[in-house]
């Protein structure tokens, strides 16, 4: 039977649409199916906004991966653990039967790929091309053997359309070898909130699991340098820091509050609200989840100049943009922000503004159930 989940944390992400008119609409069953995070036990981000966020006339039913991952592990690793587990859990589900029973259509995220018994639609953040090559530098025959075969399966008549989060994404199926016909650009739903609170220090938030992709090192480094200039700064650490001279070192420095993991209610109710800054020096990223969800509290970011990331943050507009490792750079963007609090308003204005013009719920919600609708016809 489908798996149900809590709401208690993750549906604070984004509201349920509002329907203001009951339509006389085609209704869909859509069977969900989703791994995981092995750390949480909930459902990644990106799949718990579409099931906390249907469509109207859209019931979802959820299927989750019978195999999961210890916490210890992520799902991009390439050790002797990871690798046969990834093995397993794709051979178990692509064997196991769904219940499709009274479901319309199928949607399937991330890496739940299989030779699905109903009309199917896939949606994930990046290709599997840019996977093995931006996320885990992994190229090779082993690697093109696997995005021949997913590509030939995207390609089949019962998979119906591919749904990316950005236009950076669609280039990278587009190069795998899918068919552009298929491929629609819907990202997760945002909704703007305005629940910052005040504070009396400077606070810059770096949140990132994964410590040197997501540029924690980096972000430590920046950091050093502000405050040679900013009494008032403070640093607040959200991620596991892999170095354990550089976890001590932080751990004892009174100006960082270093969490390894929170709650996304902690997050989005704690956290989010007595931030100025959001810093993300990512050096690979498919989306940048966690960016949208700072503009979309009225939060300033300054991220790397990468992948999807420009689609979503518009230079000197509604953020700042940077290289990669370019500790200066970061440091003087953030700086510009830090200096100003006038400066950080209208940017973060222009940063929730954008998020409500282009992710809100309803309009991401429209788009989603025209799809669904095409497909099941």
């Amino acid at each position: 039977m489908p798996q149900k989940f809590r709401r208690s944390e993750l549906n604070r992400l984004a509201s349920p649409v509002e329907i203001t008119a009951i339509e006389k609409e085609r209704h869909i069953n859509c069977l969900l199916v989703s791994g995981l995070d092995p750390l949480t036990g909930h459902l990644r981000t990106g799949a718990a906004m579409r099931y906390y966020n249907p469509p109207r006339n859209v019931t979802y039913n959820l299927h989750k991966e019978r195999l999961g991952y210890p916490k210890y592990l992520g799902h991009y690793g390439l050790d002797w653990v990871s690798v046969p587990l990834s093995s397993a859990r794709l051979f178990t589900e692509a064997f196991s039967p769904l219940e499709t029973r009274n479901q319309t259509l199928i949607h399937s995220l991330f890496w739940s790929i299989h030779k699905y018994p109903l009309p199917w639609i896939h949606e994930n953040d990046q290709s599997l091309g840019q996977y093995f090559s931006d996320y885990i530098k992994f190229e090779g025959r082993i690697s093109d053997g696997v995005v021949k075969v997913s590509t030939a399966m995207l390609n089949s008549e019962k998979c119906k359309a591919i749904i990316v989060w950005s236009n950076w994404a669609k280039e990278g199926y587009i190069i795998d070898g899918v068919d552009q016909s298929k491929i629609e650009v819907i990202p997760p739903p945002f909704n703007p909130s305005n629940n910052l609170s005040a504070h009396n220090s400077i606070n810059l938030l770096f949140i990132g699991r994964d410590y040197y992709r997501k540029g924690g090192d980096v972000a430590l480094k920046v950091f050093e340098n502000l405050k040679k200039s900013h009494e008032r700064i403070r640093l607040i650490f959200v991620g596991r820091i892999e170095d354990s001279r550089t976890l001590e070192k932080v751990k004892r420095d009174c100006s960082i509050s270093y969490y390894d993991h929170v709650s996304k209610y902690d997050l989005h109710e704690k956290i989010f609200p007595v931030s100025d800054v959001f810093l993300l020096p990512t050096v690979a990223e498919a989306y940048g989840m966690s960016i949208l969800e700072a503009m979309s509290k009225g939060i300033p970011v300054v991220t790397s100049n990468i992948s999807a990331i420009p689609e979503a943050v518009e230079d000197g507009v509604s953020g700042y943009l940077a290289p990669p490792g370019s500790v200066e750079i970061f440091t003087k963007k953030c700086a510009e922000l830090l200096d100003s609090e006038e400066k950080r308003r209208a940017v973060g204005d222009q940063a929730r503004e954008r998020v409500a013009t282009n992710f809100s719920s309803e309009k991401i919600g429209s788009k989603l159930y025209n799809l669904y609708l095409r497909c099941a016809s």
